[in-house]
């Protein structure tokens, strides 16, 4: 049988040098810089996230399919 994941816990992991949660609509802010100026790195991603404006959709469509449990 397959394992499902549970959508309602909130797992984080981190250490040091990183921190892993999940995604949150005030990212935003944190990943702005890089979605303005490092266009390439959604250059395969089915949900562009290049731009404010698609960096906004991208993470709202991202908690949309969490809600879903998508």
């Amino acid at each position: 049988m397959a394992a499902s994941f549970n959508f309602s816990q909130h797992i984080i992991l981190e250490d040091e040098r990183v921190l892993l949660r999940p995604l949150q609509q005030s990212d935003v802010e944190h990943l702005l810089e890089i979605s303005l100026n490092e266009p390439e790195t959604w250059e395969y991603s089915l949900v562009q996230a290049n731009g404010k404006e698609n960096l906004i959709n991208y993470i709202q469509l991202a908690l949309a399919a969490r809600d879903t449990k998508t």
